[in-house]
């Protein structure tokens, strides 16, 4: 691998290497959403501009009682350019799955990998806490971090933008509460939203809502005083690789 710019070894101008673009774009553009193998690259050694999201985590289910599940964390993004001097392997790894079982935590999305490159998924919500945003370099960009469920005394807490912005800011918005705690919201990605925080009840918390787009978290299920909600479900990864050729 060589003339990387982006985080890593070999790095090299933007302004020179951006130079060398045609303007007709790119000769092909492939976009991967899952699987693995080994991609074939259309000019071996040719400029390529390589955008990958990784998975968000599912939102977690919580223990009977007054408490919220706590939502996904969003996926990390990494946007780079590079030269290929083989053809890479790949992997897309699988969203987060929210919980489905009383107190249990949602799973974490998959990895993402290129060659030697990989960006981390977001960590599945826990039956309370909500789940982190992998930590990340420069160049890299974070993914939010899931809201905490709420103990009974409020509304779950909304997740987080990307970017390692201030807690809180995301679009998903925590459950509410009613006796038992609302679960936390889902963590945004840079291409996805996080979903909503399932509601707290009296009796029967509700669902945790699924992320939507791509690399956000799902919400933590409603807390119930006889059923909790389920977590909901992360959403994928994907990988762009648009090959400009000997340029």
């Amino acid at each position: 691998m060589t003339g990387i710019l982006g985080p890593g070894p070999n790095q090299i101008p933007m302004g020179a290497m951006l130079a060398q673009q045609t303007a007709a774009g790119p000769i092909k553009t492939t976009t991967i959403t899952s699987g693995s193998g080994t991609f074939p690259l259309a000019v071996l050694g040719g400029l390529c501009r390589v955008t990958m999201v990784a998975p968000g985590g599912g939102g977690g289910r919580p223990t009977t009682g007054t408490q919220g599940g706590g939502g996904g964390g969003a996926g990390a993004m990494l946007d780079f350019w590079v030269n290929f001097d083989a053809n890479p392997s790949y992997t897309v790894g699988a969203a987060g799955v929210g919980a489905t079982t009383t107190n249990t935590a949602g799973t974490a999305g998959g990895v993402l990998r290129l060659g030697m490159w990989v960006v981390p998924g977001g960590l599945g919500g826990g039956t309370t806490p909500g789940g982190l945003a992998p930590t990340v370099g420069p160049g890299w960009v974070a993914g939010g971090k899931g809201g905490n469920g709420s103990n009974g005394s409020g509304a779950g807490e909304a997740g987080s933008s990307p970017g390692g912005v201030t807690t809180l800011t995301g679009t998903a918005a925590g459950g509410t509460t009613s006796t038992a705690g609302g679960g936390g919201g889902g963590g945004d990605g840079t291409h996805g939203s996080g979903g909503a925080g399932g509601n707290g009840t009296t009796t029967t918390g509700s669902n945790g809502a699924d992320a939507t787009g791509y690399g956000a978290g799902g919400g933590g299920g409603g807390g119930g005083n006889a059923t909790t909600g389920d977590g909901g479900d992360g959403a994928p990864g994907f990988m762009i690789i648009r090959e400009y050729g000997n340029v």
